[in-house]
């Protein structure tokens, strides 16, 4: 099952409720499609298959067309920076430095999840491209751990997910009491994008 579908988007919710009707943590869910734009890892595939090509052109015992090779290296060099930007787990190969971390601050502050009341927020923040999990606490929220959330994320596993979610229950029941008078102030659906 996709993080996208209709079903995990309402086992997420579920789950989310479950965890907010015993703490006065907020919990946000953000799945995003990735979280940076890596359009330069795409043009330096290009270039490096693009090069290849020029040596194959020019070092090949077989003789080819002066003229037509700055034409085939362009050619090369488009469809190389397509092939990248299309294939998720080639364009993965090359990310060296994940962007999920500034993302999930971003979102943070633009999913409203920074102006809790009792500054309970924490963000979930899953980019798929890069097959990551970040999360992003406000002042008053404890500190939890994105390993097992990672783990289900980069498995493609939307229940393990639900239940790594669930398994946060303990942590921020102790840290953060649910008191009679917390009101749920943001969404318990995840957003996508």
């Amino acid at each position: 099952m996709s993080f996208y579908s209709k079903e995990a988007q309402a086992k997420v919710s579920v789950a989310v409720a479950a965890v907010e009707e015993v703490t006065a943590a907020e919990i946000v869910v953000a799945v995003r499609a990735r979280a940076g734009d890596y359009g330069a890892i795409d043009l330096g595939f290009g270039a490096a298959a693009a090069f290849l090509t020029l040596l194959v052109l020019l070092f090949y015992p077989r003789s080819f067309s002066v003229a037509a090779m700055p034409v085939d290296v362009l050619i090369v060099f488009g469809l190389g920076a397509l092939v990248c930007r299309r294939t998720p787990a080639l364009r993965r190969l090359f990310i060296r430095r994940p962007h999920t971390l500034t993302a999930a601050r971003a979102a943070f502050v633009e999913l409203g999840v920074s102006q809790t009341r009792g500054r309970t927020g924490v963000l979930i923040f899953v980019a798929k491209l890069e097959r990551d999990v970040a999360i992003v606490r406000d002042l008053n929220a404890p500190e939890i751990s994105a390993t097992e959330l990672r783990a289900a994320v980069r498995r493609d596993d939307v229940d393990a997910f639900v239940a790594a979610l669930l398994a946060l229950r303990p942590t921020l029941q102790a840290a953060l009491p649910r008191a009679a008078a917390d009101v749920d102030e943001l969404a318990n659906a995840p957003t996508f994008s």
